[in-house]
């Protein structure tokens, strides 16, 4: 850990919680109970270290969606089902879906799982890209073979087309690129494990142009 990657708040307690624990593990009188009490104090504070984010300069989001709100379609998509990206830009929605008052900021687009969808095209991931999104998947699809996919673009013609970030029945979170030494751009097939159902939680995927990182509630 570097002290100036985090706030200084965060890094102060996780300061104090540390000197709090060295003076416990020194005392040979301390108590199992005084001991566990300083571990988890450290282990606490360790755990709520937040990035310090001051004078870093993120850039706009390509596509970011509230996901709070269905509306009727104008234009090209009039008679069809929208949901609508920051900007206001326009998506079909399709299948079984509902707008409920239990999404983590107020409204969510609850969707059934087989059916419901949005399409917002074939966009380029381009060299670098961050895959985000808050999300509560129901246990009712806790089996290790169901995919509840949260990002997809099914492969086409272009072998190197197909991808998804997924919450896979057994927890996992998965994220997979189709690819092949022909088409010069390798397969990806990254995971992590321990993903908590009927709850909401932060997702995230990240590229950075040579490695590949899951981010769960972090």
């Amino acid at each position: 850990l570097e002290e100036e990657t985090y706030t200084d708040e965060t890094w102060s307690a996780v300061v104090a919680a540390l000197t709090t624990a060295k003076s416990v593990a020194e005392d040979e009188d301390a108590t199992q109970e005084a001991v566990d009490a300083a571990a988890k104090a450290l282990n606490d504070a360790m755990n709520a270290l937040e990035l310090d984010l001051s004078g870093v300069t993120l850039p706009d989001a390509v596509y970011e969606f509230t996901m709070d709100k269905v509306g009727d379609g104008t234009g090209a998509l009039a008679g069809q089902k929208v949901i609508y990206d920051t900007k206001g830009n326009e998506y079909p929605i399709y299948g079984n879906y509902r707008v409920d008052d239990l999404g983590i900021y107020e409204k969510c687009i609850e969707f059934d799982g087989s059916t419901a969808y949005v399409n917002i095209g074939k966009p380029d991931l381009g060299n670098t890209y961050t895959l985000e999104t808050w999300c509560n998947i129901s246990s009712d699809t806790q089996n290790s073979s169901r995919l509840n996919k949260i990002f997809g673009r099914d492969r086409t013609g272009v072998i190197a087309d197909g991808m998804y970030l997924c919450i896979r029945g057994n927890g996992n979170i998965e994220y997979y690129l189709t690819g092949s030494a022909g088409s010069g751009v390798p397969g990806v097939n990254v995971s992590a494990s321990g993903y908590k159902f009927n709850d909401w939680h932060h997702v995230a995927l990240t590229f950075d142009g040579t490695t590949y990182k899951i981010y769960y509630d972090g």
